[in-house]
């Protein structure tokens, strides 16, 4: 990744088992890297604790995450998404949030890594796996 990216998150409505669902698209420099059921709200509470105020679309569908800390935020904003994906407790979900807050740059290459790999493997099964890798290794499980 070149440092300073443009990271674009777009919202969209799907109907799964009968309900509407909001997903989450990110992409990196207008490629998509990773998408997953995560509505706005929940999306914007994580991006407050971690002190990031994005730019928003006229719609609302749309946020934008630039300038100089892109990058990182991007890696943040996939583990978060990919967490979430796979933890049903909404007080898990926010020690999840609080743990990835609190990750280095190592620690959030790493995570980051492991899920777009397995996302691209073995799609929200593989991302699973290392959501309950993270929650069992942060002592969230």
């Amino acid at each position: 990744m070149e440092n300073g990216g443009k990271v674009t998150i777009k919202f969209s409505d799907r109907r799964s088992d009968g309900k509407i669902k909001q997903v989450s698209h990110v992409y990196h420099a207008g490629i998509k890297v990773f998408q997953a059921y995560a509505d706005q709200t929940t999306l914007n509470s994580f991006l407050e604790l971690i002190y990031y105020k994005p730019n928003k679309s006229k719609s609302g569908k749309t946020v934008y995450v630039d300038g100089e800390n892109a990058d990182e935020l991007l890696k943040r904003i996939v583990i978060f998404l990919g967490c979430k994906e796979c933890t049903r407790s909404s007080v898990k979900l926010r020690h999840v949030m609080e743990a990835i807050a609190e990750l280095n740059e190592i620690e959030a290459l790493f995570w980051y890594s492991r899920i777009i790999e397995m996302y691209k493997k073995k799609k929200y099964a593989g991302v699973c796996r290392v959501a309950k890798s993270f929650r069992v290794l942060y002592g969230i499980d």
